[in-house]
């Protein structure tokens, strides 16, 4: 089973700058107490090029 991953849309700023070559593809955009989420459901590069995504670490949200 595939594990879901999720950033709040105020953190992606801050993702770029970390991994400015790994753009999120945003699947399913829900809303929480107010604050808009999206699921991750991969990463492509700026040419849209499918790519390997930053480390799990990176403040992302399951």
């Amino acid at each position: 089973m595939k594990k879901e991953f999720y950033i709040p849309f105020k953190d992606l700023g801050k993702h770029q700058e970390l991994y400015p070559r790994a753009i999120p593809l945003i699947g399913r955009i829900f809303e929480m107490d107010g604050e808009f989420f999206g699921e991750i459901k991969g990463y492509c590069d700026e040419f849209g090029n499918p790519t390997e995504g930053p480390p799990i670490e990176a403040e992302i949200y399951h």
